[in-house]
């Protein structure tokens, strides 16, 4: 389940900032609909939550806030900008002399300071 804030950073901001609930809501959502289905003893499938989780901690909160209905959590624009950021570094001659971020990677991060 992906929540408000995630996407790959290519799609439209309006869509990946408006088209869904924020991790949070969307995580309590589907933890009471994964617990009906086992109530009434049917299948449930593994669980990943994605969506604006930048750091560790978010990971584990949601870990933990999930008991035992998620069991993964998508670390996925916080990896994606770290991948970038080192081939950007690699194209710029090693290490030390990528000083700032592609002009493209700010557009998608909220509160990014420059």
């Amino acid at each position: 389940m992906g929540g408000r804030g995630g996407g790959s950073g290519y799609s439209p901001n309006k869509m990946m900032n408006e088209w869904s609930l924020p991790i949070v809501m969307l995580q309590a959502a589907v933890c009471n609909i994964v617990e009906k289905l086992r109530e009434q003893g049917l299948w449930v499938p593994a669980v990943t939550m994605t969506g604006g989780f930048s750091s560790e901690d978010q990971v584990f909160k949601s870990l933990a806030y999930g008991g035992n209905t998620v069991t993964a959590v998508g670390l996925c624009r916080a990896a994606m900008t770290a991948a970038m950021m080192g081939k950007k570094n690699r194209e710029t001659g090693g290490a030390g002399q990528c000083t700032e971020a592609p002009a493209d990677v700010w557009q998608y991060h909220r509160g990014a300071v420059r």
